[in-house]
């Protein structure tokens, strides 16, 4: 809390950096005066500035002028496309830089004319003050403004005192509630920047029906909770404390009334257990590429979802009644199936993101259970770590389970079963993946071993299976067990 206050003490230094940041386009503001309007710096980026936190985003709101003329003025400054019909939206690239794009908007009125999230009237309106502007804002900490003119914040909604008490509280309680989708952007909001929330907004957030909530809003606000928030449980106790998980995930929501063996869980029940290890993963995973930071992130956040439909307690023979799970990992790849269909998610910027997930879900017990056989004399095989290494990239399958590993306070964090995977899979050669095969059917083509079809099939796979085991090494000794394998099939 001292370092978020020591920085907004300052507001001259934020100042300067907001200054900083609007340069690029200090000379359209200045047209935009002398024509007889404002522009002002405004939305996320300067919440950011204030927090001392890296701002990306350069967003303009301008008033006093109307769209065509906005447009006209643009572009004397560099290229700009229309984007908002009804509501003056202009993405513009000042011709100084090619590499900013800045949203210039002009102040818009919305008018609630149906139900949920969409259920709205967009129209701009170039004579709002910026006060009358700032009111249809989510959040007092995002209806702060700055003139780059002037090197003034404009702050009618009292934004830098929730910024100095560490606070999220709506703007306004009337029209807050009639946007469903603010309901999942304060849980991630207050877990990224580790704020508390007004108990008024919270019995607001109470309140919204998310069900009209379209799939692709729920996973942009569940992807930024997962990908920059230090802790992502904060988001999600702040959503089961709202009731949005019973609402959009049910099968999270499962989560907290199946127990766990104490010996194993002392942490507590499967829903405590997968929040502990979503803040776990989110260590683990500091500086992988967005698309693998989102598999591991996804995958430990499902890794358990089929323990509610398979625990059960059971007698030990000694009196005793432990807690099981059995089969909860392929139980629970199929229910994330469910869950990754309703976020719409399949692949990111090429990668397989929803096949890798169902893949470390199924094998995410596999490290620890290949290290108890180690432990007991049982040394798991090279066929063993192929068939997980088929499923999953085995990089993210040790941050998975790790994760899991280490989310059971208070027990000790014990690394051992992911440094023995991770040691195998270096020294079975599998940490790029799995080897290309050394028998391809033109090979057997050649040696006229068989035609195409189901035969060569089998063969190829057969011969395939004996290369990951280990036993053939070399095309002369595929040749030779294909040729065996037809004779068998022949006979």
């Amino acid at each position: 809390m001292q370092e978020v206050e020591a920085k907004l003490q300052s507001l001259e230094r934020a100042a300067g950096a907001a200054m900083a940041m609007s340069a690029p386009v200090t000379p359209l503001v200045r047209t935009i005066s002398a024509e007889g309007g404002s522009a002002l710096l405004v939305g996320g980026s300067v919440r950011d500035i204030l927090l001392g936190r890296p701002a990306k985003d350069l967003d303009l709101e301008v008033f006093g002028i109307d769209a065509e003329s906005l447009k006209a003025i643009l572009g004397r400054y560099g290229t700009v496309n229309l984007v908002g019909q009804s509501f003056a939206v202009f993405k513009f690239r000042p011709a100084t830089t090619t590499e900013l794009e800045v949203d210039v908007s002009l102040p818009r009125h919305d008018l609630k004319t149906g139900t949920g999230h969409r259920g709205f009237t967009v129209s701009y309106d170039p004579t709002l003050s910026p006060l009358e502007a700032s009111r249809r804002r989510d959040l007092t900490i995002n209806s702060i403004s700055f003139d780059p003119l002037s090197g003034q914040f404009i702050d009618p909604q009292r934004g830098i005192d929730d910024l100095r008490a560490r606070r999220i509280r709506a703007v306004d309680a009337t029209t807050f509630v009639e946007d469903s989708l603010r309901v999942l952007r304060v849980a991630q909001l207050a877990a990224r920047l580790e704020f508390e929330v007004d108990s008024s907004t919270l019995e607001l957030c109470r309140t919204i029906d998310l069900h009209d909530l379209p799939a692709e809003r729920i996973r942009e606000e569940l992807f930024k909770l997962l990908l920059k928030a230090r802790q992502p449980s904060t988001g999600f106790y702040l959503m089961n404390e709202m009731g949005a998980i019973d609402q959009l995930f049910p099968e999270i929501a499962a989560l907290r009334a199946c127990e766990q063996d104490p010996e194993y869980h002392p942490e507590g029940n499967v829903f405590v257990h997968t929040m502990l290890a979503i803040d776990e993963a989110a260590g683990l995973t500091t500086g992988l590429p967005t698309n693998k930071k989102l598999t591991v992130m996804l995958s430990v956040l499902a890794h358990d979802l089929g323990k509610p439909p398979t625990t059960t307690r059971v007698e030990n023979g000694e009196g005793r009644i432990r807690i099981r799970s059995i089969n909860h990992e392929n139980v629970g790849a199929e229910l994330a199936r469910g869950l990754l269909d309703k976020l719409s998610v399949f692949t990111i910027d090429g990668y397989p993101v929803r096949d890798q997930i169902i893949g470390l879900i199924e094998e995410h017990l596999a490290p620890p259970q290949f290290h108890r056989s180690h432990l007991k004399g049982h040394e798991p095989g090279r066929r063993a770590f192929a068939k997980v290494v088929a499923k999953c990239d085995p990089e993210l399958l040790a941050l998975v389970s790790m994760a899991d590993i280490f989310a059971r306070p208070p027990l000790p964090k014990d690394p051992a079963p992911i440094d023995y995977f991770t040691q195998r899979i270096r020294e079975f050669g599998f940490d790029a993946g799995l080897p290309q095969p050394l028998l391809m059917g033109r090979h057997i083509l050649d040696a006229g071993i068989a035609e195409p079809g189901i035969a060569m099939g089998r063969i190829l796979k057969t011969v395939y299976d004996k290369q990951l085991a280990g036993e053939i090494t070399s095309v002369e000794q595929a040749l030779e067990l294909a040729a065996e394998i037809a004779r068998d099939l022949d006979a």
